[in-house]
């Protein structure tokens, strides 16, 4: 905690005083403060709140702050000149410098202002050594936290904050590219699984993911046909693939009107998660809505429809959907991640599966022996394609699992040194997500990209489905699309180890403006590789203390 003290300067009350405000201008003759001492000098005037029980004469050092205002006029501090301060004195005082060690201060009378007199205070401020730390933090970061203050290994003072800006200059860059590409998690089911540089994460390997809910985001603005399935059943189709079989479809907000077997369209935003809303219509009619069903489905239906089922073994985690803020009852991404890989288990049943992950069942058996029924939800599987690791065919080898995009990156100053020559994807134009579009070419220039890193399917819970590489990468509340360059930004203010780095990239980032005109907001990954070139090297000088 900070103290402020403050003391009368030497004869202060017997020089500087006087009796009342009954002239129009005081002249006084006033020394400059010493250099030393950390003391700064303040001519106050000084009015009593209360005149008839405590009179001006009773000022003093140990007088209650209550019983008098005091008013700020002109000060000085390490030996310089007298100085306006903030104040009704602002505009209307002048400064005279007299001799080297005197200055004299005309102060003007203010008119309709009680009596008062005219002090020259010293305040001196005092502040602990933690406070002073947390100062620099608040200067030098976005903001100390108590690790922060515990744990500082230097001195408390100016060769100790010098040495820390050293370590920061050391430390290796966060860049916000790499870390919005380690922690992009997201869904690429159905129409999404194809056309970009990469490709769904297969079901088979570890931490592969798992819905147990019927509507997922890439069913918005589709098609689904509801079948008279018996008698009370009905059998929900969706791309011809078979979700799961419900004893009634109605609409949930109004229970009376019956909908039944029929042609739907998912028409509105959903709830990825069991119970959650899910909004649709026939063609011409209202919006309806039910809740997103569980599925389920019988052994008939697995084979009418050819389905490919693997039996999964191993611990699942469950990762919590992303609240949507403006609708307080959504989630998206709700999923069930296996941590264990199923080859070891299901290896004919996983080579079976190929490249075709559609009309694919996964059966886990509970602790109660039932069985539960799974879907299996696609996420994306992001390859290292740094400027030292390219990819060694630029992403050729993807073309059998969907993928008609490079990841071959344009030969440019940040990567020329590291390029190669090989068969290879080369890009002669761009795509709409901020890929490109590619042709296959004999010794192609193969070049990585600076900040393309792979993806971490195995990320904390905390962390999973914040990040999206394209806005239909699943569901449309995953809040704005646009942001996600502002929760990296956040996020890597919260943990990264380079501070100072990313305290003066953010300044930086307020001079440096892109415009939408410049870089789409939707491309979140070309937007933060704009920033790629400042935040390496920002620290150019540093004001310490």
């Amino acid at each position: 905690m900070s103290s402020h003290t403050f003391s009368f300067l030497y004869h202060a009350l017997s020089i500087y005083t006087v009796p009342t405000d009954a002239i129009n201008q005081f002249k006084f003759e006033t020394p400059k403060a010493r250099k030393s001492g950390g003391a700064v000098c303040i001519l106050t005037r000084v009015v009593a709140v209360n005149p008839a029980t405590t009179g001006l004469d009773t000022f003093s050092i140990s007088s209650n702050s209550g019983d008098f205002m005091l008013t700020p006029v002109s000060r000085s501090y390490q030996k310089k000149n007298w100085e306006r301060v903030a104040g009704p004195y602002a505009n209307r005082l002048k400064v005279k410098v007299l001799k080297s060690q005197v200055n004299v201060l005309k102060v003007p009378l203010l008119p309709n202002l009680p009596d008062g007199k005219f002090f020259l205070l010293a305040f001196k401020h005092k502040i602990s050594k933690r406070a002073r730390l947390s100062r620099f933090f608040t200067q030098a970061t976005f903001g100390p936290t108590t690790q922060m203050l515990d744990d500082f290994p230097y001195p408390i003072n100016k060769n100790g904050f010098s040495k820390w800006v050293q370590d920061q200059v050391s430390t290796t860059p966060t860049l916000h590219r790499e870390y919005f590409r380690k922690y992009s998690d997201f869904s690429i089911n159905g129409d999404n699984r194809s056309g970009f540089s990469f490709s769904a994460h297969h079901p088979c390997e570890s931490n592969s993911r798992w819905i147990d809910y019927v509507f997922t985001g890439a069913d918005f603005n589709k098609g689904f046909d509801v079948l008279d399935y018996g008698i009370g059943k009905f059998l929900i189709v969706v791309d011809g693939e078979p979700r799961t079989v419900v004893n009634e479809f109605k609409d949930t907000h109004n229970p009376v009107i019956y909908e039944g077997a029929g042609t739907y369209i998912v028409s509105y935003a959903l709830s990825e998660v069991v119970g959650g809303q899910v909004y649709f219509r026939k063609q011409g009619q209202p919006v309806r809505a039910l809740l997103n069903p569980k599925i389920v489905l019988s052994q008939e239906v697995i084979d009418e429809y050819s389905m490919k089922v693997i039996e999964l073994q191993g611990t699942f985690e469950e990762l919590e959907g992303q609240s949507v803020p403006e609708r307080e009852f959504w989630k998206g991404g709700t999923c069930l991640r296996l941590q264990e890989s199923t080859w070891n288990t299901q290896e004919q049943a996983c080579t079976d599966i190929g490249d075709d992950y559609s009309k694919l069942l996964g059966v886990r058996t509970l602790s109660d022996g039932t069985k539960d029924h799974l879907h299996y939800a696609g996420y994306g599987d992001l390859q290292e394609n740094t400027i030292k690791s390219p990819i060694e065919d630029g992403g050729a080898s993807k073309l059998a699992n969907g993928v008609r995009v490079s990841a071959n990156t344009p030969p440019n100053s940040m990567n020329l040194d590291s390029c190669r020559l090989g068969r290879a994807y080369i890009n002669p134009g761009f795509n709409h997500d901020g890929g490109f579009f590619s042709t296959v070419k004999d010794n192609a220039l193969v070049c990585g990209s600076s900040g393309e890193v792979g993806n971490n399917l195995a990320v904390e819970a905390a962390k999973s489905n914040i990040f999206h590489l394209f806005p239909a990468s699943s569901s449309i509340w995953y809040g704005n699309y646009k942001r996600q360059k502002n929760n990296v930004f956040f996020m890597t203010a919260l943990e990264s180890p380079d501070q100072l780095r990313q305290r003066v990239a953010w300044a930086l980032a307020q001079i440096f403006v892109v415009t939408p005109n410049q870089v789409s907001p939707r491309r979140s990954c070309a937007l933060l590789e704009y920033w790629s070139p400042i935040i390496p090297y920002p620290l150019f000088i540093v004001s310490i203390d």
